[in-house]
């Protein structure tokens, strides 16, 4: 990646970054819809947080893919889970704490697969 395109990148990301967050009443009604069942309203606030969402991921995982899927299942949960969101907090706050688990566990899954060799060894001798 040349110098020139990382630091459009890292302008691109710091713009989104900025983006201000949705009116109280807007993403209210937004999030109504999608209790209804309203699957645009998701898309909606998936294009709207897409990016806010792979940043959070990355930051705690530090890599581009595990970012990404991480975002999908967090929107994935949070239109399954939608029904329980209670307004007693902001959407957006919310969805940070969803996306922030789904890196714990991957986290957690990660260091539950790393084993070290002497481990294996050892449990070979038994």
């Amino acid at each position: 990646m040349s110098v020139a395109t990382h630091t459009a990148t890292i302008e691109t990301y710091s713009a989104i970054s900025q983006m201000e967050e949705l009116d109280l009443a807007e993403e209210r009604e937004i999030v109504l819809r999608c209790q209804n069942g309203d699957a645009d309203a998701m898309g909606t606030l998936m294009i709207r947080y897409q990016h806010w969402v792979y940043n959070i991921a990355y930051g705690m995982l530090s890599h581009h893919q595990d970012a990404r899927d991480i975002g999908q299942d967090a929107f994935l949960s949070a239109w399954e889970n939608i029904g329980k969101f209670q307004f007693r907090s902001r959407f957006s706050t919310w969805l940070h704490r969803i996306v922030k688990n789904k890196c714990l566990n991957q986290m957690d899954q990660y260091q539950r697969r790393k084993t070290e060799p002497m481990e294996i060894e050892e449990k070979c001798k038994d």
